[in-house]
């Protein structure tokens, strides 16, 4: 096998490129050991494929500026390079539609294809190693420093080095760039109004957790936080561990398609209706597993997320109903020290596949009359609060019987220990009912101030 050989071959680089145009794990695998001479090509080459060169380099470039893949960004960074370079109406038209193509394949096993480019990666290391270890001693200048780092560059060590150290000093400029590529989408909003204007909740990388008694509501606000996400092209994979699916999927219809969820059967045509017009707005997808059968780890879920990316499906956000079900890797007498992995192992699988990841937790006995849950009111362990990037506490509202008061119980990433009252729809399985909020906030103005 050539060197080229991978790079060349027309179907696994165009592979290649879509995956660096919008894969966070393929990036963050690949993007260390790819550059731009890999997809370099010679002035005989068709104006397409220079294109797809052209457009693997800006791929490469955004990623390591602002450590985000281009997606959605592609065009206006097509444009800027194309007046840059002074190209052609004609070149910028079929870049644009070329990145479009590839950004909306969907690429099946894309571990398999990492996992080809690390080795095809490592070969040529080797071997420019070995051809440079010879040079250097025909010329009698191998000695043993040169040697050591000669076969230290042969192992790839940037591969996987989640360790390796960042110069914050030089790092400024680049520090502002992300921020201001990230600023409008980094934290999304929970289309919840009076929440979204004071409180923001959590980011790729980060975990968050709902907090509340038995019966609450700890699952429609896990199912309202999925929905929003939607609405904001995140794709969600939804693990339901107590609720069967046939549940799950029944309150998703009733909220989504606003109908009683006891008469969903009787109102076809209108569900129908109002799930087309939901699904028109959106760019992203939801996939629900059943794990009522037990057995699920954390393990088992980055299983299955890497299961679903490798079958086409990237989930940019993990929602699990609810952490009582998750298997522990080792078991212990007491629940405590279960409860600790099992939230270290969350935290870390967020950062480690760079989701945004929520679960749910039950709070302790007699919490069912107070409006404000606290992180101290945590069933079995404290610690649950601690690992959480955000706690969101549901508790008894002001507002009536279909109130709820949502508590900011802890936060890592904005402030805490405030709060907003909210109106739920349980008929049409809504935690958040916009309208009946509006109203109940109108009937009640002192309260209304306080909040």
């Amino acid at each position: 096998m050539s060197d080229t050989s991978y790079l060349t071959e027309p179907v696994f680089k165009d592979k290649i490129i879509s995956l660096l145009l919008k894969d966070r794990s393929f990036l963050r695998d690949c993007a260390p050991i790819l550059t731009a001479k890999d997809f370099a090509v010679n002035g005989s080459s068709s104006k397409t494929d220079r294109v797809k060169a052209a457009v693997a380099q800006l791929s490469l470039e955004f990623y390591e500026r602002f450590n985000e893949p281009l997606g959605s960004l592609a065009k206006t960074e097509i444009l800027s390079y194309a007046k840059k370079n002074k190209l052609p109406d004609s070149w910028r038209t079929e870049a644009v539609d070329v990145t479009k193509e590839l950004l909306k394949r969907k690429i099946k096993a894309p571990q398999y294809l990492t996992e080809k480019i690390v080795e095809f990666k490592k070969a040529q290391a080797k071997k420019a190693a070995i051809t440079k270890l010879i040079d250097l001693q025909e010329s009698g200048d191998l000695d043993d420093e040169q040697w050591r780092d000669v076969c230290a560059d042969a192992l790839l060590p940037a591969l996987h080095d989640s360790l390796k150290p960042v110069d914050y000093i030089k790092k400024l400029e680049s520090r502002i760039a992300r921020r201001k590529v990230k600023k409008d989408n980094r934290f999304p909003i929970l289309f919840i109004e009076d929440w979204d204007r004071r409180v923001r909740t959590i980011a790729r990388g980060h975990l968050g957790l709902v907090l509340a008694p038995y019966k609450r509501g700890k699952s429609l606000l896990l199912q309202h936080i999925s929905q929003a996400l939607m609405l904001q092209a995140y794709n969600v994979l939804y693990f339901t561990l107590e609720d069967p699916l046939e549940d799950v999927e029944d309150r998703f219809d009733a909220s989504i398609g606003f109908v009683s969820i006891k008469r969903l059967n009787e109102l076809p045509k209108t569900l129908r209706e109002r799930f087309k017009r939901f699904t028109r707005v959106l760019r992203a997808r939801l996939k629900i597993i059943d794990g009522t059968s037990g057995g699920v780890s954390v393990q088992r879920i980055e299983s299955i997320i890497e299961q679903e990316r490798n079958n086409g499906f990237v989930a940019d956000a993990v929602i699990i109903d609810y952490d009582e079900e998750i298997e522990p890797k080792v078991k212990h007498k007491d629940r405590r020290f279960e409860f600790d992995q099992i939230y270290r192992d969350l935290r870390r699988l967020a950062a480690k596949k760079q989701i945004i990841l929520w679960t749910a937790a039950q709070s302790k006995r007699g919490t069912m009359d107070q409006k404000i849950v606290t992180g101290d009111d945590a069933a079995e362990d404290i610690s649950k609060i601690k690992k959480a990037g955000c706690a969101i506490s549901i508790g008894k509202g002001e507002w009536g019987p279909d109130s709820l008061y949502l508590h900011v119980a802890a936060h890592k990433f904005d402030k805490q220990h405030v709060g907003v009252n909210i109106v739920s729809n349980l008929e049409k399985m809504r935690i958040y009912d916009p309208v009946k909020t509006m109203e109940a906030k109108a009937a009640h103005p002192v309260m209304k101030r306080r909040v």
